[in-house]
């Protein structure tokens, strides 16, 4: 599961191929028991570095699975764990200035 969000994540690969890595993060994340709980934490990862353009395609990546993943997704996004790193991305306290 995380290679394919590396692979989402790599500015060395064409849109298009960073397209089809979301795609296949997303099936990663609907077949397995504990995907939604893993792809949390490997995008918050993404959405934590200090590259705005990496971070840009984890928030991509995100969108790809909030859209496609359902309910199970929807829910582990919907915690404060998750919440709070959003609110991090924008707030000066954490350094949201460069965001």
């Amino acid at each position: 599961m995380d290679t394919a969000l590396d692979r989402a994540c790599d500015l060395s690969k064409s849109k298009k191929e960073r397209l089809a890595a979301r795609e296949k993060f997303t099936e990663f994340v609907n077949k397995e028991a504990d995907g939604p709980q893993i792809a949390v934490k490997l995008l918050v990862a993404k959405l934590q570095s200090t590259n705005a353009e990496i971070c840009t395609e984890g928030l991509l990546a995100c969108d790809a699975c909030v859209r496609g993943c359902g309910k199970r997704f929807h829910d582990e996004v919907g915690k404060f764990r998750f919440l709070n790193e959003f609110v991090k991305l924008v707030s000066p306290k954490f350094g949201g200035g460069r965001t």
